[in-house]
């Protein structure tokens, strides 16, 4: 029963991350622009109109993303305890689920860069 319980909390990091730092984004942009913490792309750290946006846009989409990504994780635990037998069955489950928890993470990132450039010109300005 142990491994269950620590395969699905590992699988939550990745959505309560989405969903921490979401929603520390959208209220908190980090007052520098710096090469260190927070939504770092060449587009974003232009000025601080396009750091500012790039972080409440993100952390927007972040922050819905991970919260539907934990009933996600619940009906994968689900349909793994009780249509897949065994151990490695349901590991080998979870672990795709985390897999396409990572590679929906990027989505938001894609869309916070189209905003960027709809949004602001090549020179960080606001259109």
């Amino acid at each position: 029963m142990g491994i269950y319980i620590w395969t699905f909390a590992v699988s939550l990091v990745v959505p309560l991350s989405m969903v921490g730092f979401g929603a520390y984004f959208m209220k908190h942009a980090p007052k520098e622009i710096n090469y260190f913490f927070g939504y770092r792309t060449r587009r974003s750290m232009m000025s601080r109109d396009t750091w500012e946006f790039a972080h409440k846009y993100c952390g927007r989409l972040w922050l819905y993303f991970g919260l539907s990504m934990i009933p996600a994780d619940l009906g994968a635990l689900a349909l793994a305890a009780f249509l897949i037998p065994g151990v490695d069955g349901f590991a080998v489950a979870m672990g795709v689920a985390v897999f396409f928890e990572i590679a929906l993470m990027f989505i938001p990132l894609a869309l916070t860069e189209r905003a960027l450039d709809r949004n602001f010109d090549r020179h960080g300005r606001k259109k």
